[in-house]
């Protein structure tokens, strides 16, 4: 008979059923959430190499701090970090393409309302490339508007910098891989060029030697600042630049006492003596910190997993379909209706997401995001309906997310605005200076914050506000900054007047 197997095979097949247990689908992994005093790692790979993450995140954030002399290091948007067990799992979140994932070790995940890591810690050294981005994340949220080569210089840096477990130190200052090679093969920017570059510069979006000189020479001058102890001077720079709109070469030779010729001759000096070090540092004890960890359930875990998704352009869609199979084989759990929420909202699909948030506060009160886009989603459905907005309501909801998350700095913009709308002016302006506190890299917290001194009457002192962002890279802060010169020019010849 066609097809037909020998008695032989059949036998041997039966055997091997015998000789060979059968293997059931594969166990599913279980994961944990550690929480240390600034971080939540959620991993698959172990509750002891979950705290390790937490541990070289704890670190990382205490070497920012002594960087900047800073006590207390301040994050505008909280950070989720993933630590998943092997190369496969992370393969299900990295970007596409072409259709397919991307080879990666490590990701970075940015989001209004959440900010992702994911790592593969199957790998030696997985985090190298998210500290490039953590770097950015600290800065954004502890260190004012500065230009494009020390902000890129100092991920450089800070992405380097090596800790040392057993000994308890950590290595500052070391090169990026091939960086010293490039830097020798080919001719220094100016120190006024390199300083004058942009967003949409070419040696910065051109791929091939000017943009790796760019990133290479950034590194190197703020090795050079951080060498030198210059960040006072850093400071008097990016104050002149950023806030007078001193033109670079004058703001270089007021700030550094010296011109940029000899600034150039400075780091070339620099560069090819024996004087560029790695330095090592102590570190505290952090044995002693409070750690945390617990089980989560499935669902839970797949929530978090979902979140992930959806704060990736490639698997949006995703995101929103595994949130809705949660729900159905959950409907109490609050990560998930408080992440459909904001899939619906970040859609404007108004009548959809409130009622996810609304179910979100109920089963997770002690959620302030979820507070938060509560008042948030009441005044976009005034908006959009052309009514008065439930003030009140909003009110409480921001007051409530404050006092859950006092570090929340979206939480006190809206919270002026909800103010100023309210008469409260005084107020709202001291909630607005909060939130530039808490994040003083937001260009529109401080676009805010002029349009309330106008409000108030101030017009001297949003005009210098609007002065320092008519020339901003984003060009909707730039337009509005200004619109809003104009209107006080007019307000100032009495041509105009401010409605309150």
């Amino acid at each position: 008979m066609p097809g037909a197997k020998p008695l032989s095979a059949v036998l041997l097949s039966a055997l091997l059923l015998f000789a060979i247990p059968c293997r059931g689908k594969d166990k599913e992994p279980e994961w944990i959430e550690v929480h240390s005093p600034h971080f939540s790692v959620v991993s698959d790979a172990g509750d002891r190499r979950a705290r390790d993450v937490a541990l070289r995140f704890e670190q990382m954030y205490f070497v920012f701090g002594t960087l900047f002399s800073k006590q207390t290091v301040n994050f505008p948007v909280p950070l989720q970090i993933i630590a998943f067990r092997n190369t496969g799992e992370l393969r299900n979140f990295v970007p596409l393409w072409k259709g397919k994932p991307i080879q990666l070790a490590g990701l970075y995940q940015g989001g209004q309302d959440r900010n992702f890591i994911l790592l593969d810690l199957s790998v030696e050294d997985p985090y190298q490339v998210v500290f490039h981005e953590y770097g950015h994340l600290l800065l954004n949220g502890n260190y004012p508007p500065t230009q494009l080569w020390f902000d890129e210089g100092f991920a450089q840096y800070f992405s380097t910098i090596q800790v040392m477990a057993k000994e308890n130190k950590v290595q500052i200052g070391l090169a990026p891989q091939g960086a010293f090679e490039m830097l020798r093969s080919n001719s220094f920017f100016h120190t006024v060029d390199l300083f004058n570059v942009k967003h949409d510069s070419k040696a910065y979006n051109e791929s091939g030697d000017h943009r790796s000189m760019f990133y290479g020479l950034s590194w190197l001058y703020v090795h050079y600042l951080f060498d030198n102890k210059k960040l006072d001077q850093v400071a008097a720079y990016f104050n002149l630049t950023q806030n007078q709109h001193v033109p670079v070469a004058e703001a270089v030779q007021q700030a550094f006492g010296m011109d940029g010729p000899r600034f150039d001759k400075a780091i070339q000096e620099y560069f090819n003596s024996t004087k560029m070090y790695a330095y090592t540092y102590d570190l505290p004890a952090m044995e002693t910190m409070t750690f945390t960890s617990q089980k989560l359930r499935p669902l839970d875990a797949q929530a978090i997993l979902a979140d992930a998704h959806l704060h990736s352009p490639d698997y949006t869609q995703k995101a929103v379909t595994e949130f809705e199979q949660i729900l159905s084989d959950d409907p109490q759990n609050a990560a998930a209706h408080r992440g459909l929420g904001y899939a619906y909202l970040r859609q404007n699909q108004y009548d959809k997401a409130g009622p996810h948030f609304m179910r979100a506060a109920q089963l997770d009160s002690q959620d302030p995001r979820v507070h938060y886009y509560s008042a948030y989603l009441m005044n976009r459905e005034a908006l959009a309906a052309g009514s008065e907005a439930n003030w009140p309501g909003m009110l409480a909801q921001l007051k409530e997310a404050i006092h859950l998350d006092p570090h929340f700095a979206d939480a006190y913009d809206l919270l002026a605005y909800v103010q100023v709308e309210q008469g409260q002016t005084d107020a709202g302006l001291e909630s607005s200076k909060t939130a530039m506190r808490l994040s003083p890299r937001n260009l529109q917290f401080q676009t805010n914050f002029g349009q309330y001194l106008m409000v108030a009457g101030k017009m001297d002192d949003a005009e210098g506000v609007f002065q320092r962002l008519k020339d901003s890279d984003d060009p909707l802060v730039s337009v509005a900054a200004n619109k809003n010169l104009e209107l006080i020019a007019q307000y100032k010849s009495g041509t105009a007047h401010i409605v309150t």
